[in-house]
């Protein structure tokens, strides 16, 4: 958990320094005592649940941390350097567990292609029961995408039923996104000028 200097401080002015909501084991880490916490709700202090402590102007992203009890990741907590920052794993654990495919299996392709996370690292984290739908995606994980079009469109075939294999090399035409059904070829792309010539032509 991060900190701040103190200083002269007292618990108000804390809790403005830090985003406007805190947790008591936060502020009790910072040197403030029971007492001193008991005073905020004199000074207009309010407490959503048991444990957090809330200015009236406050953070909506680092109170909906606190509320869930989770860390806010890296973007939102780059103005506010004092917070604790979720690590890059626990950012795709929390994500492969709240969001559907494409979105989820896209953010871990991209945490262990681009960050180095470990595929084997995030499997050894979701081995509860709870967990088995996020061990489930991570098993299914096609490491082979070069963006995240590919990914979209791997979501879909799985998703029709639709058979095919990734980064295929074909002589005499080279390395493709995706060969369906061993006949046809599918390039995932964002965008082509629309006189861009054809990159295959059927024979």
């Amino acid at each position: 958990m991060g900190s701040v200097w103190t200083g002269l401080m007292d618990a108000f002015q804390y809790l403005q320094k830090v985003g406007g909501v805190a947790r008591t084991g936060q502020l009790l880490a910072a040197g403030y005592s029971r007492a001193d916490l008991a005073r905020l709700s004199g000074q207009g202090v309010g407490q959503p649940r048991r444990g957090i402590f809330m200015l009236a102007e406050h953070k909506p992203e680092l109170a909906a941390a606190l509320r869930h009890n989770a860390h806010v990741s890296c973007a939102s907590a780059d103005p506010h350097p004092t917070l604790p920052i979720a690590a890059v794993e626990d950012v795709v654990l929390h994500a492969m567990a709240c969001l559907e495919p494409p979105v989820s299996t896209a953010i871990a392709t991209s945490a262990i292609r681009l960050h180095g996370v470990p595929l084997e690292l995030l499997k050894e984290q979701s081995r509860g029961d709870r967990s088995r739908p996020v061990l489930d995606a991570l098993n299914e994980l096609d490491l082979s995408a070069d963006s995240i079009v590919e990914i979209d469109a791997q979501h879909l075939f799985r998703a029709h039923g639709i058979a095919f294999n990734s980064q295929v090399a074909i002589p005499g035409i080279g390395r493709v996104d995706f060969l369906i059904e061993d006949f046809l070829i599918v390039e995932a792309v964002l965008s082509l000028p629309r006189d861009a010539p054809p990159r295959f032509v059927a024979q």
